[in-house]
């Protein structure tokens, strides 16, 4: 018996030790199989996923200064971009429409501060009364007065605020008082003859619709509504079916569409507008080509709420329209909701490249390492319209029958352009 005993507590013994060499074994190799031959670095990730997706344009690896995905990126078209993690983060608050600051696109005006070329909507700027078209000169924080002679003093007043801390803005016009803020955007506005709706943040922070007097354009026809669409972000498509129902409980016959300085957005979000039309729902909105030559198409939605057939649909446009409102822009063609002539755009007085639309007939998408999720932007396919057109690198033009006009700047706070578009629009319709 104690023999017998003594041979298995033996047996025992070495069965543990062999046991945990095995295991030691196995985690050396999991280790060296992991590092060596499943995770590849950052760097050989990226090369892959350029090589194997990017039609953007000629990609020469050899040329990037260092041997990180960042330098590669580097030598893409200017829609492609890398993201660490954290900026990534970033990008995603934002295109969910949530922002911190005052809300304000910005343009150098040479010797007086800035000129406001748009106001995000539901943004401090907006609720402090500050509108596109006004130059800032001047602020004032702490009983502090100060006047910008550039564009860069006035954005280091800016960054220089705390988060609440209130200041005053001055432009020619008056003096605005506001702080940072952390917001939740909005992209849809509605404008008709005697009122305007907008979306502002309401209970819990959520975007609600309100009626809003001091957006009426008194210049409008009876009949027509003017809706700004600013970008195809955050709530738009949802903002733009509350608008929808505005516009349907007002029997419009007639619809302003403005997409100047719209430069695009999210896919899904264009093909939910899509819906929202009578002739264009549940139609093939566009096809996407990739690098492969798989193509696929995007379908527009289909929403209870729906402009009809019936009503007039006009679209201002510019140079900095463009992608995913473009995209927009070939539904409503394509389908017959809005004709050629009946799509305005900007051409600026002594200024290149204007009298068009941006051309923008690519897609991005976003490819994440799932090891380190770090993000590439990349030019992945090329966009065709219901038709077969692509307008990449070529936009819309008076060539296409739209029509230009003239304009001086980029924004005025009279909106003298809009002003123009509706009187050809009423000479058209008497």
């Amino acid at each position: 018996m104690f023999q017998n005993s003594m041979y298995s507590d033996i047996k025992k013994s070495n069965f543990f030790k062999i046991s945990i060499c095995l295991f030691v074994a196995f985690l050396l190799w999991i280790s060296v199989f992991f590092s060596g031959c499943i995770i590849p670095s950052s760097y050989d990730w990226a090369l892959e996923t350029i090589e194997k997706h990017y039609v953007g344009g000629e990609f020469d690896p050899s040329l990037a200064e260092e041997k990180t995905p960042a330098a590669l990126a580097a030598l893409l078209d200017k829609y492609s971009a890398y993201y660490t993690k954290e900026q990534y983060e970033e990008v995603i608050k934002s295109n969910a429409g949530e922002f911190y600051g005052i809300g304000v696109t910005l343009q150098k005006v040479d010797g007086a501060g800035a000129l406001i070329v748009s106001v995000s909507g539901n943004s401090p700027a907006l609720k402090a009364g500050l509108e596109a078209g006004d130059v800032i000169i001047g602020g004032e924080a702490h009983g502090e007065s100060v006047t910008f002679e550039d564009y860069t003093q006035f954005t280091q007043f800016i960054d220089a605020r705390a988060k609440g801390e209130q200041f005053i803005l001055r432009t020619a016009d008056g003096e605005y008082t506001l702080s940072k803020e952390s917001f939740t955007q909005s992209y849809v506005t509605m404008s008709t003859k005697s009122t305007g709706w907008e979306f502002r943040s309401s209970v819990g922070s959520e975007l609600a619709l309100f009626e809003n007097m001091h957006l009426s354009l008194d210049f409008l026809p009876e009949d027509a509504a003017y809706i700004r669409l600013s970008q195809f972000y955050g709530g738009a498509a949802n903002e733009f079916g509350r608008i929808v129902e505005k516009f349907n409980a007002y029997s419009m016959n007639t619809l302003i569409l403005d997409l100047r300085n719209n430069g695009g957005g999210y896919v899904d979000i264009m093909q939910s507008l899509g819906g929202y039309f009578v002739k264009s729902a549940s139609k093939v909105a566009m096809t996407a080509v990739y690098k492969s030559g798989k193509s696929e198409k995007y379908y527009c939605g289909n929403h209870s709420q729906k402009i009809d057939e019936g009503v007039q649909v006009y679209i201002l446009a510019n140079s900095n329209t463009a992608s995913a409102s473009e995209a927009l822009i070939g539904v409503l063609v394509d389908y017959g909701i809005c004709s050629y002539e009946n799509i305005f755009i900007s051409d600026y007085i002594g200024q290149s490249s204007t009298g068009r639309t941006y051309g923008k007939g690519i897609m991005q998408s976003m490819y994440v390492n799932g090891w380190t999720k770090e993000v590439l932007k990349l030019t992945c396919a090329k966009i065709y319209w219901p038709n077969g057109k692509c307008i990449h690198d070529i936009g819309l033009t008076a060539a296409d029958g739209c029509i230009l006009v003239q304009t001086e700047n980029t924004v005025t706070k009279e909106d003298k352009e809009l002003r123009d578009v509706v009187r050809i629009i009423k000479s058209r319709q008497s």
